[in-house]
């Protein structure tokens, strides 16, 4: 016989077991089960889709202004996490990807998929790259479950919605419950990486970033959001993680981005070549690599027009997160990064990898230093 306490809330009754399990509610047989916390195994560490900027099984809002070219570096992320190889530099965990588009038609997908394609040295899209063109509102219990269906069936591991706010047109998505409403909705397709607009690109003052446009919930209930913008520097696009619940806010990634006829090529930039967009915190580190003795705050003032007190005040900020540290003379040197994941721009290592040498292979595959794939 099962004990449980019943406590009323509006017309329903939640039933505390003893002996719960902790598959979702929705499989249960005997109504609400809490969970023993205690008796479940840890979980793994969180897995990523695409270096730290998008999380698996959640919400990602990649936004900016328009003609900032969105669509392109999502058609690109969806080519390399096809694959499992990188995205300009940055590592990805193979998927299918299907690509929910509200704005544009599947002949102009195409083209963009196969201007893309060469980009990565391919000759047609990749396997596993599913389209969906979208004819009704998101926010539609219909099309969810349409999409639902679609995800299951194609073994989805990313949806790719393009874009979130014309998909949603016959919603409000400046009103908190229908944004509510519309991200639940679209939240059991799993990985999602949403297309969006910026709320307010402009202003006299010059760029201000006022997140996506619409509610305030749709950055609340996405787990990790991104903003795209052209750079300063000619033909650089920046992605600069803005919203990160599940790591620290990463660094900013620089994109090349070239268009040369009927391909499309995004590379990861030089950071020397692109202080400018760089934060400026990454502007002193940046500019202290390239002294490879250590430089005064004098020298990486000059070096990144920026005032030597200001330089000061970030030193001390950046040795604190251990990036930097004093040389004991005036002098600071950056302090070289080893991530403790899977070094961007590496494909992570099939159970079959072949080893030139044994004692090259790695205790794990998350030692970015000791990973040597043979030739």
């Amino acid at each position: 016989m099962t004990n449980y306490t019943e406590v009323l809330s509006s017309t329903q009754a939640v039933r505390i077991s003893e002996n719960p399990d902790s598959r979702p509610i929705g499989g249960r047989e005997s109504g609400n089960l809490a969970v023993k916390v205690w008796e479940l195994p840890e979980p793994g560490p969180r897995q990523w889709i695409v270096g730290n900027l998008l999380p698996d099984g959640a919400i990602t809002i990649l936004y900016g202004a328009g003609g900032q070219g969105k669509s392109y570096v999502a058609l690109a992320i969806a080519t390399a996490v096809c694959r499992g190889e990188p995205f300009a530099g940055l590592t990805t965990r193979k998927r299918q990807v299907l690509y929910v588009d509200a704005e544009l038609d599947q002949d102009e997908f195409a083209r963009r998929a196969y201007q893309v394609a060469r980009g990565f040295g391919l000759e047609r899209p990749p396997e596993g790259l599913f389209y969906h063109r979208v004819l009704n509102s998101l926010s539609s219990p219909p099309v969810q479950a349409e999409l639902r269906v679609m995800a299951e069936h194609h073994r989805v591991g990313l949806a790719i919605i393009d874009s979130l706010t014309i998909g949603a047109f016959s919603a409000d998505v400046k009103d908190g419950r229908e944004v509510l409403t519309l991200l639940k909705g679209i939240n059991p397709l799993g990985t999602i990486l949403a297309i969006d607009h910026l709320a307010k690109a402009r202003e006299e003052t010059g760029f201000v970033d006022q997140g996506p446009y619409g509610s305030v919930f749709k950055s609340n209930i996405a787990r990790s959001t991104i903003l795209m913008k052209k750079g300063d520097t000619p033909g650089i696009v920046v992605l600069e993680a803005k919203k990160a619940n599940f790591s620290e806010l990463s660094p900013r990634t620089l994109l090349r981005q070239e268009f040369e006829g009927n391909c499309v090529r995004y590379t990861l930039a030089d950071p020397g070549e692109c202080i400018t967009d760089q934060r400026p915190l990454d502007q002193v580190v940046t500019s202290l690599s390239k002294h490879l003795e250590g430089a005064k705050p004098i020298q990486v003032a000059e070096d990144i027009d920026m005032a030597e007190k200001t330089v000061r005040n970030h030193l001390t900020a950046l040795k604190r997160s251990g990036r930097v540290e004093s040389m004991g003379d005036g002098r600071w040197r950056a302090i070289p990064e080893f991530p403790d994941t899977i070094a961007p721009g590496i494909r992570e290592p099939d159970e079959d990898t072949e080893w030139s040498d044994p004692d090259d292979r790695p205790e794990s595959s998350g030692i970015a230093e000791c990973l040597r794939i043979a030739a």
